[in-house]
Parts: C-alpha cells; structure tokens; sequence
C-alpha cells in the first residue's frame, strides 16, 4: 500500500496528489515502522520537492507528514539534517501564511523532543530561539499557542541535557527579548494563551522578580 501511495505522489495532477499526500500523513504519524518503509520507498526527495512547490497546501501536507516522521526518533531527525529538510522548516517559520508557519512549528518541536541532544542543540543553533520569539509578536491565535506550547516542550527538554545547556538557551531567548513577549502576552484575550506564556515565564524567566523590578 505504502509503495502504491508513493508513486501515486508521482503523478502531475495536484487532484490525485493531494489526497495521497493527505493518507500518508495519517499513515506516518509516529509509526516507526512505516516510517522507516517511506524513507526506503524513496519518500523523503519527493517531499522535500513538495516543500518547494508553489501550492501552498502542497507545503502544509508535507510539513504535516515531516512532523508526524520527526516524532519517530532521532535516526529520521538525523536524516532531516543530512538532507536539509530541517533548514527548509526553518524558512517556512517566516511564512506569512499562519497554516504553513504552525504546521513548521510543529517539525522543529518534534524534532528537537525526538532527537539526541547533540541534534536539537544544532537545531535551536539555526536562529530558531530568534524566529520563535519574534513569532510572538504574530496575531493569529492557534499559531501563538502552538509557539507556545513548543517552547515550554522544548524548554523541559533542555532541562534533560547536561548541565549549562538549559541556562545556556535561556539567556539566548532573553536577549532576543523573550521575557517582555511573553509578558505582553498576558494581556491576551485567550485564556489558554494567556496561562502558557505566564507558566514560561514563572518556571523560565523569574517573573515575580520581574513583576518587583517594574512595581518600584
């Protein structure tokens, strides 16, 4: 079944393409072993293909399935290193389409959560602690909190890595500014968005000394 869908993915029609981009998605999403058939299928060239495609949908679906693939472990995250899939991610976080940019969020998270700590160190190194903070300064309420959500993934899982990784990456955060974003999105209207960026803040970035510091 898996081989019939990749080659269907060969097809020139975006009409036949789409709904075989859509079930390989739902096939790889944390299946190690299907996974591990896509990659042998020859799945990663095509999709990374797709990453450059003009059609938008196209772009969300294949970023969809490299973050179902990214959940599987750290042989696939090693793979998106090798092939420079990570670093196309990366890119779409800019997007100033919100669905493209949330669906890339989701590929850099799982990947760091799934990967060595060598692998997510290189990855955050991509000026993606810069990217993710200014993506907090976007409008569009699912994207923040899936930003969010990421972050406070990714910041626990620092937390896991030898000493001085975590203090290391939260400094970086605090020059781009992360502290003031998240302080600014305590005004939000959105209550889930709202406690994210407070439970950041109170465990990461000593909000009561902050809150002291500004009453005085």
């Amino acid at each position: 079944v898996i081989g019939r869908i990749v080659e269907v993915l060969k097809h020139k029609s975006p009409s036949i393409v789409n709904p075989a981009l859509q079930l390989r998605g739902a096939l790889s999403a944390g299946e190690d072993r299907i996974g591990i058939i896509l990659v042998q299928q020859g799945a990663l060239p095509m999709l990374k293909e797709f990453l450059q495609s003009t059609s938008n949908n196209f772009i969300k679906q294949s970023l969809w399935i490299f973050s179902n693939l990214a959940a599987c472990g750290h042989k696939f995250v090693d793979l998106f290193l090798e092939h420079e899939i990570i670093q196309l991610c990366i890119s779409f976080l800019k997007s100033d389409n919100f669905a493209i940019a949330n669906e890339a969020v989701w590929v850099i998270q799982n990947s760091i959560l799934a990967g060595n700590e060598s692998q997510a160190i290189a990855i955050l190194s991509m000026d993606v602690i810069e990217i993710f903070t200014t993506l907090l300064q976007k409008t569009d309420a699912t994207l923040l909190y899936s930003v969010l959500t990421s972050l406070s993934n990714i910041i626990s899982q620092l937390k896991k890595f030898k000493e001085g990784s975590y203090e290391k990456i939260i400094t970086q955060f605090s020059g781009f500014g992360m502290s003031a974003r998240l302080e600014s999105l305590l005004q939000h209207h959105n209550s889930e968005i709202y406690d994210l960026a407070l439970k950041i803040l109170k465990e990461n970035f000593h909000l009561e000394e902050m809150t002291l510091e500004s009453d005085t």
